[in-house]
């Protein structure tokens, strides 16, 4: 017989979806509840042309953004490392893509956020992503800016709570 936890453990709320209608170069999540333990945000869809997404906190542009990364397509293999002033994510393109990035604690002030990012592209490259915050400020806005070209009608943006 399964156990059954009351309450839930670790349920995915639904915060925000955004569809584009396309032309669109950037969605922004605003006003995020400090009330969960981690947020999961998944984007679905494509783009025009390969184009790079910056992800940035709360409107943060210093270069407070730390990762690690591993990127394959099944013939090569590359990995790297590195500091920024975003979490650059070499996402979509005119294929479909689909990345799920989790947010560790982003709510607590006692810490930096740790970020583990995973994208594909249907037709040619696997990524994977352990990123950092270096802020203790607790994480209400999350802005995805393309560095070039416009995101296709349908694509989807969700954010999601996970409670603890």
């Amino acid at each position: 017989m399964p156990t059954v936890y009351s309450p839930p453990v670790s349920t995915y709320v639904a915060l925000a979806t955004t569809t584009a209608s396309g032309g669109e170069t950037s969605v922004t999540f605003s006003s995020i509840p400090a009330t969960y333990r981690d947020l999961i945000m998944v984007w679905g869809g494509s783009a025009s042309g390969t184009v790079a997404v910056f992800v940035r906190f709360n409107s943060d542009t210093g270069s407070n953004y730390h990762f690690v990364y591993a990127n394959g397509d099944g013939s090569s293999a590359t990995s790297g490392a590195g500091t920024t002033t975003y979490i650059s994510q070499n996402f979509l393109t005119a294929s479909q893509n689909t990345m799920i990035m989790q947010i560790m604690d982003y709510s607590a002030t006692d810490k930096h956020k740790t970020v583990l990012t995973r994208w594909g592209v249907a037709d040619n490259s696997l990524q994977m992503a352990a990123e950092r915050w270096a802020s203790t400020s607790a994480i209400n806005q999350i802005s995805c800016t393309l560095q070039s070209g416009t995101i296709t009608a349908g694509s989807t943006f969700s954010l999601y709570g996970i409670e603890a």
